[in-house]
């Protein structure tokens, strides 16, 4: 201690010492004084840490950790539970961040609620701030029956979308108001906290369940959702900008070039014997509307026609864009009587349509409709799409403003 304390200050001196003995003891003293610092750092360190955990767990668990009894757990237990709830926000955001669909972010979002929470069920409900509704982001499976269902108007969860703040049933039973808030619900979930990203209410993220062996922390079930609602309005993000990158700038329809993908992801979630109407249809006298009135009046039909087939479309369906007045619509689940209901449905609400050009003056626009049946078993799109193409040709040929059925392939005779 000697020897550090004077190398501390400057040195040692060694008298009548040979250079062998002088270079030797102070390789020694000097080895046993990096021992103490490396020692003494790592205490120091271990010091921080602990403090830093105990600061950082009263962040992420709120209130409940600064209970007389916790202060009595051992520091191992201690930092065990801090590294644990850590490395699983941890894990949160960085799975959330990998996530690109909805489909298979909710999944992690809810798997890790239940587990952060010791909750035996878990659920994201999206909100709809035009309608004022809600509703479950997953299909609903059987383990849910008894579930809390949250209603937008009343309960804890009309609280936390009024207020935009995490309730508890801890907190309802120690506070009045948000006692007479949740008063309504036939029962109470363990907590539920808003989904906010942007200033904007994404949804709702709810435990329900608990295990009952403590109380659910606001504040770490808040740190989840707000983990969660950046990966939601991430994958929307991600969501907007594939979709805009493979729509006609002009009409919003789907462009021709992204149609393959499109009908690939639609046909795969139906049976490959459930009938798709194909529909066909081209402006009538195109040539003569951009000749008399103009490429802006044209552009402006265009845009108002891609409005009328996307309003006309059932859920499920899709439109595009095959070209400079061309489109063509995909409808699952019509057969091909249903189908040309369909297209003379959109042929009535085009005719009828008060187009104008920019000069103000009114526009008489029709369309020639083809329709076609799809068989997937006998048939591939390609050839169901240039049946129902023909049929429209031929409807143009024969006057337009009408819609055609495709010839039947002798498969089908």
């Amino acid at each position: 201690a000697a020897a550090l304390g004077a190398i501390g200050t400057g040195g040692i001196w060694f008298d009548g010492a040979s250079p062998a003995a002088i270079a030797t003891s102070a390789f020694v003293i000097a080895s046993a004084a990096a021992t103490l610092a490396i020692a003494t750092t790592r205490r120091r360190r271990h010091e921080r840490t602990v403090v830093g955990l105990e600061r950082l767990n009263h962040q992420i668990l709120g209130d409940a950790t600064r209970r007389p009894e916790y202060h009595a757990e051992t520091c191992e237990e201690v930092n065990e539970s801090h590294a644990a709830t850590l490395l699983a926000l941890h894990e949160l955001g960085r799975r959330v961040a990998t996530h690109v669909s909805l489909e298979t972010l909710l999944p992690t979002i809810v798997a890790t609620t239940k587990s952060m929470t010791s909750c035996r069920h878990a659920a994201v409900y999206f909100w709809d701030g035009r309608d004022r509704t809600i509703r479950d982001g997953l299909s609903p499976r059987s383990r849910d029956v008894g579930a809390y269902v949250p209603d937008p108007s009343t309960g804890a969860a009309g609280w936390v979308i009024a207020t935009q703040q995490t309730y508890t049933a801890a907190a309802a039973d120690t506070s009045a108001e948000l006692g007479k808030a949740t008063a309504g619900d036939a029962r109470r979930p363990a907590g539920i906290a808003p989904l906010i990203a942007g200033n904007e209410l994404l949804g709702l993220l709810i435990a329900d369940q608990s295990d009952g062996y403590a109380p659910i922390s606001p504040t770490l079930l808040c740190n989840i959702a707000n983990i969660a609602a950046l990966g939601v309005r991430n994958v929307r993000l991600i969501e907007q900008l594939s979709d805009a990158a493979r729509r006609d700038p002009l009409t919003g329809l789907i462009d021709r070039s992204a149609m393959a993908s499109v009908i690939d992801d639609m046909t795969g979630t139906i049976p490959s014997t459930t009938a798709v109407g194909v529909v066909s249809g081209d402006v009538d006298h195109f040539d003569s509307i951009l000749e008399q009135h103009g490429s802006e009046t044209a552009d402006t039909v265009l845009q108002e026609l891609g409005r009328l087939w996307k309003a006309a479309l059932p859920n499920g369906s899709v439109a595009f864009r095959m070209g400079r007045d061309a489109f063509l619509a995909v409808v699952p689940r019509i057969d091909v009587e249903q189908t040309r209901e369909f297209a003379e449905s959109l042929r009535e609400s085009i005719a009828s349509h008060p187009f104008t050009s920019t000069a103000a003056a009114q526009l008489a626009i029709t369309s020639s409709f083809g329709v076609a049946e799809w068989r997937r078993l006998e048939q591939t799109f390609d050839e169901v799409s240039q049946d129902a193409e023909e049929a429209m040709k031929r409807s143009k040929a024969s006057g337009g403003n009408r819609v055609l059925q495709a010839v039947a392939p002798l498969a089908h005779l």
